[in-house]
């Protein structure tokens, strides 16, 4: 009732557009259009961190979808260690700072740390913090990688960490829009991994 010309007619089709308004059903289409079947709770995380993306002005792509989806489905794993809340300062003057709150096996840690850029901070405030509840001594970063997924100072970027015990290596990746964070996410669910095994 709306539309003179079908797309088609044009040489077009019709589409869904990925912004926060788009839901279950537009997600779930898209993503069987690129080739996956994903239903249930992962669906409905995927579809809550498009949300969040587009809240924060990001313009989503097919890249963007692909990607959220490939971080939730790997991040189906039990959390002994879960991230509260952290802040990194970086300035010219003086080196940068970062303190983190967690919760490790339901308790309360909280450190702070200072390092070369605001990554390496927050990284020595996470080791600091794990050190005082679960002994991670063990547990090393052996890589770090980060991409620009999409173009722009606001992309996401995919970050890839390889942590090991010395015995074995864990690779973990996280999918987020901030750089210091996406690779907090990373190790945290690479300790997680870790952990989770000794405990099985």
């Amino acid at each position: 009732t709306y539309e003179a010309l079908t797309p088609e007619l044009v040489g077009a089709r019709r589409g869904f557009v990925l912004s926060k308004h788009i839901g279950l059903a537009a997600v779930s289409e898209r993503l069987s259009q690129l080739g996956l079947d994903i239903s249930g709770d992962a669906l409905s995380l995927i579809v809550s961190r498009l949300k969040e993306l587009g809240d924060s002005g990001k313009s989503l792509t097919d890249a963007d979808l692909l990607a959220v989806s490939e971080s939730v489905l790997s991040k189906k794993i039990e959390r002994p260690i879960e991230i509260l809340d952290m802040r990194a300062v970086s300035s010219r003057r003086s080196p940068a700072s970062a303190s983190v709150s967690l919760r490790i096996h339901g308790k309360l840690a909280e450190a702070s740390a200072s390092g070369v850029g605001p990554l390496d901070a927050t990284i020595a405030a996470v080791q600091k913090a794990l050190h005082g509840i679960e002994d991670t001594s063990n547990i090393s970063l052996v890589y770090y990688h980060v991409t620009a997924i999409t173009g722009g100072t606001n992309s996401l970027v995919d970050t890839r960490i390889d942590l090991t015990d010395g015995k074995t290596t864990i690779v973990s990746r996280n999918i987020g829009p901030d750089v210091v964070q996406s690779a907090v996410d990373a190790m945290i669910d690479g300790v997680n991994r870790f952990l989770v095994r000794g405990e099985k």
